[in-house]
Protein backbone atom coordinates (compact mmCIF):
# COMPACT_ATOMS: atom_id res chain seq x y z
CA UNK A 1 0.00 0.00 0.00
CA UNK A 2 1.48 3.68 -0.77
CA UNK A 3 0.15 6.03 0.76
CA UNK A 4 -2.13 9.22 -0.54
CA UNK A 5 0.80 12.10 -1.16
CA UNK A 6 3.77 9.64 -0.24
CA UNK A 7 7.33 10.58 -2.59
CA UNK A 8 9.83 8.38 -3.13
CA UNK A 9 13.23 9.73 -3.26
CA UNK A 10 15.97 9.20 -5.97
CA UNK A 11 18.47 7.87 -3.95
CA UNK A 12 19.96 5.10 -5.97
CA UNK A 13 18.99 1.82 -7.63
CA UNK A 14 15.43 1.02 -6.28
CA UNK A 15 14.60 -2.66 -5.39
CA UNK A 16 11.07 -4.60 -4.86
CA UNK A 17 8.95 -2.65 -7.76
CA UNK A 18 8.72 -5.78 -10.34
CA UNK A 19 5.39 -6.18 -12.35
CA UNK A 20 3.25 -9.38 -12.21
CA UNK A 21 4.77 -11.87 -14.20
CA UNK A 22 2.33 -14.62 -16.07
CA UNK A 23 0.97 -17.40 -14.36
CA UNK A 24 1.16 -15.08 -10.69
CA UNK A 25 -1.77 -14.78 -8.78
CA UNK A 26 -3.69 -11.89 -6.40
CA UNK A 27 -4.70 -13.95 -3.71
CA UNK A 28 -7.78 -12.50 -1.61
CA UNK A 29 -9.17 -13.33 1.85
CA UNK A 30 -11.85 -15.81 2.39
CA UNK A 31 -14.27 -13.24 3.83
CA UNK A 32 -17.92 -13.85 4.86
CA UNK A 33 -20.84 -12.87 3.37
CA UNK A 34 -21.01 -9.71 5.59
CA UNK A 35 -17.33 -8.50 4.62
CA UNK A 36 -16.51 -9.98 1.51
CA UNK A 37 -12.75 -11.12 0.38
CA UNK A 38 -12.95 -8.88 -2.75
CA UNK A 39 -15.35 -6.09 -2.33
CA UNK A 40 -15.64 -2.68 -2.89
CA UNK A 41 -13.98 0.34 -0.93
CA UNK A 42 -17.16 2.73 -1.10
CA UNK A 43 -19.37 -0.75 -0.77
CA UNK A 44 -17.85 -2.90 1.23
CA UNK A 45 -20.39 -5.44 1.66
CA UNK A 46 -21.22 -6.26 -1.91
CA UNK A 47 -18.63 -8.85 -3.57
CA UNK A 48 -17.17 -12.11 -3.91
CA UNK A 49 -16.91 -14.46 -1.01
CA UNK A 50 -15.06 -17.66 -0.38
CA UNK A 51 -17.67 -20.14 1.40
CA UNK A 52 -15.87 -23.33 1.18
CA UNK A 53 -13.85 -25.54 -0.95
CA UNK A 54 -14.58 -25.03 -4.43
CA UNK A 55 -17.54 -22.86 -3.51
CA UNK A 56 -17.93 -18.92 -3.13
CA UNK A 57 -20.93 -16.99 -3.35
CA UNK A 58 -21.93 -13.15 -4.30
CA UNK A 59 -23.01 -11.23 -0.97
CA UNK A 60 -25.02 -7.87 -1.85
CA UNK A 61 -25.49 -5.59 0.87
CA UNK A 62 -24.11 -8.65 3.14
CA UNK A 63 -26.32 -11.31 2.29
CA UNK A 64 -26.12 -14.18 -0.18
CA UNK A 65 -27.46 -13.39 -3.35
CA UNK A 66 -25.81 -16.15 -5.38
CA UNK A 67 -23.89 -19.27 -4.52
CA UNK A 68 -21.56 -21.70 -6.71
CA UNK A 69 -21.45 -24.71 -5.67
CA UNK A 70 -18.70 -27.28 -6.31
CA UNK A 71 -21.03 -29.60 -8.47
CA UNK A 72 -21.31 -26.43 -10.96
CA UNK A 73 -25.14 -25.63 -9.49
CA UNK A 74 -26.02 -22.19 -9.17
CA UNK A 75 -28.37 -21.07 -6.55
CA UNK A 76 -29.70 -17.32 -6.16
CA UNK A 77 -31.47 -17.53 -2.05
CA UNK A 78 -33.15 -13.90 -2.94
CA UNK A 79 -34.68 -14.39 -6.34
CA UNK A 80 -37.84 -13.33 -5.85
CA UNK A 81 -40.69 -16.23 -6.14
CA UNK A 82 -43.81 -17.35 -4.28
CA UNK A 83 -46.87 -19.83 -4.44
CA UNK A 84 -50.11 -19.99 -2.57
CA UNK A 85 -53.36 -21.41 -2.53
CA UNK A 86 -56.35 -20.64 -1.63
CA UNK A 87 -58.30 -21.43 1.68
CA UNK A 88 -61.55 -20.05 1.35
CA UNK A 89 -64.56 -20.77 -1.03
CA UNK A 90 -65.72 -18.01 -3.57
CA UNK A 91 -69.34 -19.33 -3.72
CA UNK A 92 -71.41 -18.43 -6.28
CA UNK A 93 -68.94 -16.08 -7.96
CA UNK A 94 -69.20 -16.11 -11.69
CA UNK A 95 -71.73 -18.50 -14.39
CA UNK A 96 -73.07 -14.65 -15.54
CA UNK A 97 -70.12 -13.54 -17.32
CA UNK A 98 -68.73 -12.12 -13.71
CA UNK A 99 -65.14 -11.39 -13.71
CA UNK A 100 -63.81 -13.11 -10.66
CA UNK A 101 -60.33 -12.35 -9.17
CA UNK A 102 -59.20 -15.12 -7.71
CA UNK A 103 -58.27 -14.81 -4.16
CA UNK A 104 -55.55 -16.78 -2.29
CA UNK A 105 -55.49 -16.88 1.45
CA UNK A 106 -51.86 -18.73 1.81
CA UNK A 107 -48.60 -18.76 0.97
CA UNK A 108 -46.88 -21.33 0.51
CA UNK A 109 -43.38 -19.40 -0.07
CA UNK A 110 -42.92 -15.69 -0.98
CA UNK A 111 -39.11 -15.17 -1.49
CA UNK A 112 -38.62 -11.11 -0.91
CA UNK A 113 -42.66 -10.97 0.34
CA UNK A 114 -43.90 -9.78 -3.21
CA UNK A 115 -47.49 -11.07 -3.04
CA UNK A 116 -49.69 -9.64 -0.61
CA UNK A 117 -51.26 -12.90 0.61
CA UNK A 118 -54.45 -12.09 -0.92
CA UNK A 119 -54.54 -11.82 -4.73
CA UNK A 120 -51.47 -9.30 -6.05
CA UNK A 121 -48.73 -10.10 -6.74
CA UNK A 122 -46.14 -6.76 -7.20
CA UNK A 123 -42.41 -6.81 -9.23
CA UNK A 124 -39.71 -5.56 -7.17
CA UNK A 125 -37.88 -5.29 -10.46
CA UNK A 126 -38.14 -5.06 -13.69
CA UNK A 127 -37.98 -8.45 -15.92
CA UNK A 128 -39.62 -11.13 -17.19
CA UNK A 129 -41.72 -13.26 -14.80
CA UNK A 130 -43.23 -16.23 -15.37
CA UNK A 131 -46.58 -17.42 -13.51
CA UNK A 132 -48.71 -20.73 -12.95
CA UNK A 133 -52.48 -20.24 -12.51
CA UNK A 134 -54.45 -23.06 -11.33
CA UNK A 135 -58.24 -23.18 -10.07
CA UNK A 136 -61.22 -25.13 -9.59
CA UNK A 137 -64.32 -24.37 -10.06
CA UNK A 138 -68.26 -26.08 -8.76
CA UNK A 139 -71.75 -25.80 -10.56
CA UNK A 140 -70.93 -25.64 -14.07
CA UNK A 141 -73.46 -26.51 -15.64
CA UNK A 142 -72.80 -28.57 -19.26
CA UNK A 143 -75.13 -27.05 -22.36
CA UNK A 144 -76.29 -24.00 -20.08
CA UNK A 145 -72.55 -22.30 -19.12
CA UNK A 146 -71.21 -23.23 -22.40
CA UNK A 147 -67.99 -20.53 -22.09
CA UNK A 148 -65.29 -19.90 -20.00
CA UNK A 149 -61.88 -17.85 -19.90
CA UNK A 150 -59.06 -17.41 -17.07
CA UNK A 151 -56.41 -14.63 -17.97
CA UNK A 152 -53.22 -13.23 -15.47
CA UNK A 153 -53.67 -9.76 -15.74
CA UNK A 154 -50.81 -6.99 -14.72
CA UNK A 155 -51.24 -3.27 -14.90
CA UNK A 156 -50.65 -2.92 -18.76
CA UNK A 157 -51.53 -6.52 -20.24
CA UNK A 158 -54.24 -9.08 -20.13
CA UNK A 159 -52.65 -12.96 -20.95
CA UNK A 160 -56.25 -14.79 -21.79
CA UNK A 161 -57.26 -18.56 -22.05
CA UNK A 162 -60.69 -19.16 -23.53
CA UNK A 163 -62.52 -21.95 -23.46
CA UNK A 164 -65.61 -23.58 -24.87
CA UNK A 165 -66.11 -25.95 -22.21
CA UNK A 166 -69.09 -28.32 -22.48
CA UNK A 167 -67.56 -31.19 -23.64
CA UNK A 168 -65.04 -30.77 -20.44
CA UNK A 169 -67.37 -31.32 -17.91
CA UNK A 170 -67.49 -33.61 -15.00
CA UNK A 171 -70.70 -35.29 -13.99
CA UNK A 172 -71.29 -34.82 -9.95
CA UNK A 173 -74.86 -35.58 -9.27
CA UNK A 174 -75.45 -31.75 -11.15
CA UNK A 175 -72.64 -30.25 -9.80
CA UNK A 176 -70.12 -29.74 -12.74
CA UNK A 177 -66.60 -29.70 -11.76
CA UNK A 178 -63.72 -28.11 -14.29
CA UNK A 179 -60.10 -27.85 -13.46
CA UNK A 180 -58.57 -25.00 -15.44
CA UNK A 181 -54.69 -24.18 -15.77
CA UNK A 182 -52.78 -21.46 -17.80
CA UNK A 183 -49.27 -20.82 -17.93
CA UNK A 184 -47.49 -17.40 -19.53
CA UNK A 185 -44.28 -15.55 -19.04
CA UNK A 186 -45.10 -11.30 -18.68
CA UNK A 187 -43.10 -8.58 -19.42
CA UNK A 188 -43.42 -6.21 -16.48
CA UNK A 189 -41.75 -3.28 -14.82
CA UNK A 190 -41.07 -2.55 -11.27
CA UNK A 191 -44.37 -2.04 -9.40
CA UNK A 192 -46.43 -3.51 -11.88
CA UNK A 193 -49.10 -5.72 -10.40
CA UNK A 194 -50.64 -9.31 -11.67
CA UNK A 195 -53.95 -10.96 -10.68
CA UNK A 196 -55.80 -14.04 -11.77
CA UNK A 197 -59.39 -13.77 -13.27
CA UNK A 198 -61.71 -16.21 -14.26
CA UNK A 199 -65.20 -15.26 -15.84
CA UNK A 200 -67.78 -18.07 -16.56
CA UNK A 201 -70.56 -17.25 -19.70
CA UNK A 202 -73.62 -18.30 -20.71
CA UNK A 203 -75.82 -19.45 -17.12
CA UNK A 204 -76.72 -17.93 -13.92
CA UNK A 205 -74.55 -16.49 -11.18
CA UNK A 206 -74.13 -20.53 -9.52
CA UNK A 207 -70.60 -21.28 -10.27
CA UNK A 208 -67.79 -21.80 -7.42
CA UNK A 209 -64.58 -21.36 -6.98
CA UNK A 210 -63.26 -23.90 -4.91
CA UNK A 211 -60.91 -23.34 -2.04
CA UNK A 212 -58.29 -26.61 -2.18
CA UNK A 213 -55.30 -27.78 -3.79
CA UNK A 214 -56.05 -27.20 -7.25
CA UNK A 215 -56.31 -23.81 -6.80
CA UNK A 216 -53.21 -22.17 -6.81
CA UNK A 217 -51.21 -19.34 -8.14
CA UNK A 218 -46.98 -19.00 -8.32
CA UNK A 219 -44.33 -17.18 -10.26
CA UNK A 220 -40.72 -15.97 -10.12
CA UNK A 221 -38.69 -13.71 -11.97
CA UNK A 222 -36.57 -15.25 -14.68
CA UNK A 223 -33.12 -15.11 -14.79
Amino acid sequence: NIDSGATIANSGTATGFGGLASGDVIPADDGSVGAPGLSFADDADNGLYRIGANNFGVAVAGAKAMEFHAIGAVTAPLQPAFNATSTANQASATGDGTTVTVVFGSERYDINSDFDGVSTFTAPVTGKYLFHFSVRTDDTVSGTNDEGATAIVTSNLGYNQVFNYGVLTEGNSGAERIYWRMSVQCDMDAADTATCTIIIKGGTKIVDVRNDNATTFSGMLVV
